[in-house]
């Protein structure tokens, strides 16, 4: 009798203490949110530390606990400059939200503006003038097939020769043209052979005599040909 008492009692002791944890964590206000914190955001971004905290819905006085890292995803989602999105909590009383900038990969001329595309293929921004370094995409036939086409083509570049990348120009899914600095154009062609492409441009740009060289046509890889 006296172990069943002692076993009841310690039950009893554990229902209470996870009761207590279960309040302290999620209804008392001794952890709750006192600071929140956004960190990943450029000082020249167009998005802003407080519109980002408004709407992640985090709230001061919230207890820490209940903070929903879905929830906060699910509201930043609607700001589609951001790619990624974390939600860390320094306990006892600091959220931080984690924020990936999207980074443009292409510029899309539509009307008297570009559109931004990252690197997954996702317009996200509208502006007026063509952030430095980031190459711009005609595209004169169809415009999805087009825009896979030199997505994929810009993704198989090494960095060294993407950098250099000032213009893209499509037609259509098989006449790809880029334009370097110094006003170099490469006759890409289609998007087949795009590793063995890359390797012989490559090649063909470090070779002797490349400098002088205005046009390299590798929409023949086993072929190449420079003018």
């Amino acid at each position: 009798m006296a172990k069943r008492r002692r076993r009841l009692g310690v039950t009893l002791l554990l229902i209470l203490l996870v009761g207590a944890a279960a309040w302290l964590l999620g209804w008392s206000s001794f952890l709750t949110v006192k600071q929140i914190e956004v960190v990943g955001v450029a000082v020249d971004s167009p998005l802003k530390t407080e519109a980002i905290i408004a709407l992640s819905g985090v709230r001061i006085g919230e207890p820490m606990a209940r903070v929903s890292s879905a929830s906060v995803k699910r509201e930043l989602d609607q700001l589609p400059r951001i790619g990624k999105v974390s939600l860390i909590r320094k306990w006892p009383h600091r959220v931080v939200l984690v924020i990936k900038e999207r980074a443009p990969a292409l510029a899309i001329l539509k009307g008297t503006a570009f559109e931004l595309i990252d690197s997954a293929g996702n317009q996200y921004a509208t502006v007026p003038v063509v952030p430095v370094g980031v190459p711009t995409l005609t595209i004169g036939g169809d415009y999805k097939a087009s825009l896979k086409t030199a997505m994929a083509v810009i993704d198989f570049l090494p960095d060294n020769i993407r950098n250099q990348v000032t213009r893209i120009e499509s037609s259509g899914v098989d006449d790809l043209q880029l334009t370097l600095q110094r006003g170099v154009q490469v006759i890409w062609g289609s998007s087949e052979e795009l590793s063995v492409k890359s390797r012989v441009l490559t090649t063909l740009l470090a070779g002797p005599g490349a400098k002088n060289v205005h046009v390299f046509d590798v929409s023949a890889p086993y072929a190449p040909t420079t003018n």
